[in-house]
């Protein structure tokens, strides 16, 4: 078994737009970044991987716009909470593993005032996000050893 820490960070300036056809009006959001720091814990299934579970603290920064006409823009830093799953594979020798993770964040929903786009309404913007990640895992130098590898063994 083992428990430890974990902290993550996401760049990807994902777009989601709403276009209204023949207007050229729109409104959406840009999700610029989101980070996560928070626990993970685990078992190990020979011949090696381990299978874990996360919960962590999440922020996202995210730019909600409205555009009919004139445009209104907010820029916000959006709380979270995420919770997942995943399995890893160390590569022998290395502070590295591939993995395979499914996190869930609920994300804080906010309201901004339509501004000079749309001053007679208040818009609602929010997402919850399911996401399947694969890739590269570091892990921090406590995970280096000339032992066999393990994340941080309890007792």
């Amino acid at each position: 078994m083992f428990a430890g820490p974990f902290a993550s960070i996401s760049i990807m300036d994902q777009n989601t737009v709403t276009l209204f056809p023949g207007t050229g009006a729109s409104l959406g959001d840009t999700q610029h970044v989101d980070g996560t720091i928070g626990g993970m814990a685990g078992f190990d299934v020979p011949p090696g991987a381990f299978f874990y579970g996360l919960l962590g603290a999440s922020l996202r920064n995210t730019t909600a716009f409205i555009n009919f006409g004139p445009v209104t823009r907010v820029n916000k830093m959006d709380p979270g909470v995420t919770f997942g799953a995943g399995v890893m594979q160390p590569i022998a020798g290395t502070s590295m593993a591939f993995f395979m993770q499914w996190t869930y964040t609920h994300y804080e929903k906010f309201t901004i005032d339509g501004g000079a786009a749309s001053p007679a309404f208040t818009y609602t913007f929010g997402r919850d996000e399911n996401k399947l990640t694969a890739g590269l895992m570091w892990h921090l130098p406590y995970a280096v050893s000339s032992a066999p590898y393990s994340p941080l063994p309890t007792k």
